[in-house]
């Protein structure tokens, strides 16, 4: 592809950055892998300020704006500048990004990062089979993605340009997110702030073709779905605008083969009401990530690795009784010490085991769920080990429930099992209804929630 604006190969930026090619060109700017002057092994991605249609380029280098556009160009190369400094804030987060120089030449700005692939999402997507992703894929890719908006976001930084093609993937699937040209500090997820309207179609929530909605984590989470939408149906998301009066088809009717989980997430994601949404990119991260949940008790750890349908029950071990054979050689005045160090331990413990105990007994609906989906299979003698484990474990947090033979009759019976779950729903052990119905649809107890 010919770049008629860009600068000639082998033109020499700082004195330093040797320019081999051209990688791209958008509205804002041009973009150029180069090499060190110096350390010719060494490959660096230059992006230049060049606004395309209110720019010309002189004797190959130098910018320049014509009398009537020059506002609008110095006004804009602020805000390029002011990308630079809003990513080199982000320079501990190898999920971004890195801003390694930056200068002023031939009338414009440059920042200088390090190569790493020239191929985005997009394109990768582009390469497979029916133009997506399968749903393991796709969900590690996000997850990087996420965690780097994470680190954004603590520092109230929204990016608000989450889409395919601003992922990086490198050769061994790692994603780095890139263009922080439209990021904006944020004050809070409370109060309305005017920002630009600025978007990309099928990626941005409403609220960003607003310049005075209320914008917050929640509106890269939308993207960040959206994004996830696209990689595992192949179709890049219905426009926010036209949700309004259509409502989106559901990813799982698109692709058959994602989960009912994965589906629900998405959605949740992109729901048209900010507040229904995922509020926190942890939140959205916990959601994807949730394969195995560690479940703890004053003597054992439970492991519930829902994937490969095993749980497992291990013994904690404990420092005390081997420090305790210690003890007996020291003199009265360390075992003195050691007695009001294992005192105070004591006390820390027992409030840990508590807020534990507590944990579990919220929690415990997760063993509970499973103990249904792995009762269907009673007449396997481990199948029924592990449901009389489950009951085992219920009681010992002080779960109130029927006999043991009881219990694993009633984990046959879909409708009993339905009414232990509501009951154990009615006294708080989920957090929100949706937890509720995701379990429900996960399990597979009822095939839609309603």
């Amino acid at each position: 592809m010919q770049y008629q604006s860009a600068i000639p190969k082998d033109t020499l930026l700082k004195d330093t950055y040797l320019i081999e090619s051209v990688i791209g060109q958008g509205g804002f700017g041009i973009t150029y892998l180069v090499r060190h002057k110096e350390l010719t092994n060494r490959r660096f991605v230059v992006k230049e300020f060049y606004m395309n249609g209110l720019c010309i380029r002189i004797n190959g280098k130098i910018v320049q704006a014509d009398s009537t556009h020059s506002p609008k160009f110095e006004q804009y190369k602020a805000k390029f500048i002011e990308e630079a400094e809003t990513i080199s804030r982000l320079h501990d987060c190898p999920e971004i990004i890195e801003v390694i120089d930056f200068f002023r030449e031939n009338n414009t700005a440059y920042m200088v990062m390090p190569y790493i692939s020239e191929q985005n999402l997009e394109q990768y997507v582009k390469l497979q089979p029916n133009n997506r992703l399968s749903e393991d894929e796709a969900i590690s890719y996000i997850l990087q993605a996420a965690k780097g908006l994470a680190a954004a976001h603590k520092k109230h930084i929204l990016h608000r340009d989450i889409k395919p093609s601003n992922l990086l993937r490198t050769v061994d699937g790692k994603i780095v997110l890139i263009d922080f040209g439209t990021a904006r500090e944020y004050i809070s997820q409370d109060q309305s702030q005017a920002m630009s309207v600025i978007y990309t179609p099928g990626y941005a929530p409403k609220e960003q073709y607003s310049y005075s909605a209320k914008r917050g984590d929640f509106s890269d989470i939308y993207s960040l779905g959206a994004t996830l939408y696209r990689l595992v149906t192949g179709q890049v998301p219905k426009d926010a605008i036209y949700r309004l009066d259509n409502p989106l088809p559901e990813p799982i009717l698109l692709n058959p083969a994602i989960s009912h989980k994965l589906n629900a997430v998405i959605l949740k994601a992109m729901d048209m009401k900010p507040e229904n949404r995922f509020q926190h990119v942890e939140e959205f991260i916990a959601a994807l990530a949730e394969d195995k949940t560690i479940m703890e008790t004053a003597n054992h750890t439970i492991s519930v690795d829902r994937k490969n349908e095993k749980i497992v029950l291990s013994t904690k071990k404990w420092l005390f009784p081997s420090f305790s054979k210690n003890v007996k050689i020291m003199g009265g005045f360390l075992v003195g010490c050691t007695c009001l160090l294992l005192l105070i331990g004591k006390i820390v413990v027992n409030e840990k085991l508590n807020r534990e105990k507590a944990k579990a007994a919220k929690d415990s609906i997760v063993i509970a769920l499973k103990a249904k989906k792995i009762a269907d299979s009673l007449a396997k003698e481990p199948k029924r080990q592990n449901v009389i484990l489950i009951h085992s474990y219920l009681l010992e947090i002080g779960t109130d429930l029927p006999p043991k033979d009881e219990f694993i009759k009633s984990m046959e019976e879909e409708k009993n099992a339905k009414e232990f779950f509501d009951t154990l729903k009615a006294q708080g052990a989920f957090k929100t209804n949706y937890e509720f119905e995701n379990f429900k649809l996960d399990y597979g107890i009822w095939e839609k929630v309603e």
